[in-house]
């Protein structure tokens, strides 16, 4: 597996960028970003790379393909990634600016080289506003929609008691569907927010979990007959920090130590309180 561990994405740009094979390449390119912005905060002098070279075994581990079949995965990924145009538009000041996202892709000899226009490589490590995103999490995922919407946790999993309630039809959006796609609901429960849940969940190694009571990840709300909403459900651990007891555990320990201390504690009820102890330590 990569050594690859964080990358950081900017908000609000690149959203165009929805097939899963051109995600995990702007995912690797922006993990060399990363690395670079992290480079300047030490050192201002560095010399900031448009050029990214990738071996072919990290682009197995991103494809999770053969090495003969690197060559007709990046073909038509490439040439789709440079199709791809960044645009700004000022009609107070009446500027504009249009850069293409990529203006350069080959192959040879094992190796990737991606080659970005300075004035994009410049703004995406200066940008502030960011999603910090686990790279392995991240390509694991095999929905594209899964993809956006890790993006969209990432950017507040650090702030538990953000927003996370949308309308049906902004939740749609959000992860890149056009208000006419999967116009029967049960139809883009069971093909879209289903496996995309379950995926980020379950390839998330515990990072990612439910927090409703049927495990879903998600919770739906209606007005009269029809979904009208959606909220979020899943909490992310973040996991730098030990874990805590859950308040089932909480209240297990406290009343088992006060019998410990008065000698009622029978040796299962003492094992038990041992075993959940070892687990935080």
């Amino acid at each position: 597996m990569l050594k690859l561990k964080k990358f950081r994405k900017p908000h609000n740009i690149l959203r165009q960028i929805r097939k899963p094979s051109l995600l995990n390449i702007m995912a690797l390119v922006l993990t060399e970003i990363s690395k670079q912005a992290a480079i300047l905060k030490k050192d201002e002098s560095h010399q900031i790379r448009n050029v990214f070279v990738f071996s072919d075994q990290q682009l197995m581990s991103i494809f999770n393909c053969s090495k003969d079949n690197i060559y007709k995965t990046l073909k038509p990924a490439a040439e789709e990634l440079r199709a791809i145009s960044i645009a700004s538009d000022d009609k107070t000041r009446k500027a504009f600016s249009q850069f293409s996202l990529i203006y350069g892709v080959e192959y040879e000899f094992e190796r990737l080289q991606i080659h970005m226009p300075p004035e994009i490589v410049q703004p995406l490590i200066e940008f502030v506003s960011f999603s910090e995103i686990d790279f392995v999490h991240y390509i694991k995922l095999d929905s594209g929609h899964a993809k956006i919407l890790l993006d969209e946790l990432s950017r507040w999993k650090r702030k538990p008691n953000s927003e996370s309630r949308y309308t049906i039809e902004t939740f749609k959006n959000l992860i890149g569907l056009s208000d006419n796609q999967y116009t029967v609901f049960t139809d883009f429960r069971r093909r879209v927010l289903d496996p995309m849940f379950k995926q980020i969940i379950a390839k998330s190694d515990g990072q990612w979990v439910a927090t409703d009571e049927k495990g879903k990840g998600y919770i739906l709300e209606k007005r009269g007959k029809k979904y009208s909403h959606i909220t979020i459900a899943l909490k992310w651990l973040d996991p730098t920090k030990k874990p805590e007891p859950s308040p089932a555990e909480k209240k297990f320990i406290d009343a088992v130590t006060v019998m410990k201390d008065v000698g009622l504690a029978s040796p299962e009820q003492l094992e038990q309180l041992e075993n959940i102890l070892k687990k935080y330590r």
